[in-house]
């Protein structure tokens, strides 16, 4: 089976989901081609090495923008005065938005053309907001062309008009969560046909030993910008710390606030018991929650079921986690990690679990891991995508 993917950028450190799912697509056999409508990151060759997708056939759109789009004018006048007409009429009222389509219409086109000439099996949109012109291009002149879409919480949050004029054309759309499910189906006008396929993680990367946890051992990761809040991760291990000293804290990633992160462990004298590893493979990662008993995550980033609480899990760590959209399929309160609504209880929560012993608090990390398991193998969810692109080629518009 042959897949285009159309995204954004492919990959970024922000989505190693994507690089994850892609890695048990190729292993269960698809053939994948990327195709991005945005610029190339440096992180690129990194990230597809990491993952082991170089091999992936990938183009991401030129630099020379006023170039690209005189050569779409000339070369597909029709096209492109077409799908102008349609961002001005769907966008006029979000400025914002409207320059950014305007801008990656021409590379839509080019794509749309590549994929009149290969025919692939199914198109896939990766994101729910701008490939979706891409999708507009299949759904007005390649009728006979299969394609999906998934929506995630930010597709969702951004509400993107050409998007949600497009859902009831897709074969099917993909939700990574119940939640998000309930949402789709709310839409107006509603999808055809929408399946919740979470995303996966690869379990064997994910040791739990434990009698590799250190005590009171622990660990946060994320992109270090404001909203993934690592100051109040610091400051709640900071008020723990005072009352076991023994305790340690290590922070994997890297960005922007990490400065400001570093001289604020400073002033607290919290050099010895805070360690920044910076960007790390998720080999590392998997070494590091190993070794960890606690997990606190208290971003307020529009997160979805994100999967570095789900790899803190499979590596038997106690969750302790902000609340978000969705976190209850992850977490059951108290049964299986905790819930909290402010750095108050995150702290009351590590307080708690710190009077447990090391035997209630396996327990806990071990409920946790029967759920991953069950609901959030990288492999299930890759056979399950497959099954409804099948499904989706076989039945395409046959009537």
């Amino acid at each position: 089976m042959h897949i285009w993917i159309v995204t954004i950028n492919f990959p970024v450190p922000s989505e190693t989901f994507a690089c994850v799912e892609f890695q048990a697509l190729k292993k269960q056999g698809v053939e994948i081609t990327v195709r991005e409508l945005g610029f190339r990151r440096n992180s690129h060759a990194r990230m597809l090495t990491e993952y082991g997708l170089e091999g992936i056939d990938h183009s991401s759109r030129t630099s020379r923008v006023l170039p690209a789009n005189l050569s779409m004018l000339i070369k597909h006048p029709i096209l492109f005065f077409q799908l102008l007409s349609l961002i001005v009429r769907k966008l006029f009222r979000s400025p914002k938005e409207l320059l950014k389509s305007l801008l990656l219409a021409p590379r839509s086109i080019e794509i749309f053309e590549e994929i009149r000439r290969a025919q692939p099996d199914v198109v896939h949109l990766f994101w729910g907001h701008y490939p979706t012109l891409v999708a507009w291009l299949i759904d007005k002149y390649l009728p006979t062309q299969p394609w999906s879409i998934a929506l995630s919480a930010y597709d969702l949050w951004m509400d993107y008009p050409i998007t949600r004029a497009l859902l009831p054309n897709a074969g099917f759309v993909r939700s990574i969560s119940q939640v998000n499910t309930q949402v789709i189906a709310g839409q107006s006008p509603s999808p055809r046909k929408t399946i919740t396929i979470p995303h996966g993680i690869v379990l064997s990367n994910f040791s739990e030993s434990p009698e590799n946890k250190i005590k009171f051992r622990i660990i946060s990761a994320g992109r270090m910008i404001p909203k993934k809040n690592f100051a109040d991760v610091i400051q709640t291990f900071a008020e723990f710390h005072r009352e076991h000293p023994e305790a340690t804290l290590v922070l994997a990633g890297d960005g922007p606030e990490r400065p400001t992160l570093e001289r604020f462990v400073a002033t607290r004298n919290l050099q010895t018991a805070v360690q920044f590893l910076g960007h790390v493979s998720q080999v590392q990662l998997a070494k590091q929650m190993a070794l960890s008993e606690f997990f606190l995550f208290l971003s307020e980033h529009n997160e979805m079921l994100p999967n570095v609480i789900k790899e803190a899990v499979a590596s038997k760590c106690v969750c302790v986690i902000r609340r978000s959209e969705g976190i209850e399929e992850l977490i059951n309160q108290s049964e299986t990690g905790y819930i909290v609504d402010s750095r108050d209880e995150a702290t009351n929560c590590l307080r708690t679990l710190s009077s447990l012993s090391c035997e209630e608090r396996c327990q806990i990390a071990s409920r946790a891991k029967d759920r991953i398991q069950k609901h959030f193998n990288v492999d299930d969810s890759a056979a399950g995508l497959i099954d409804a692109w099948r499904e989706l080629k076989s039945t395409w518009r046959s009537s």
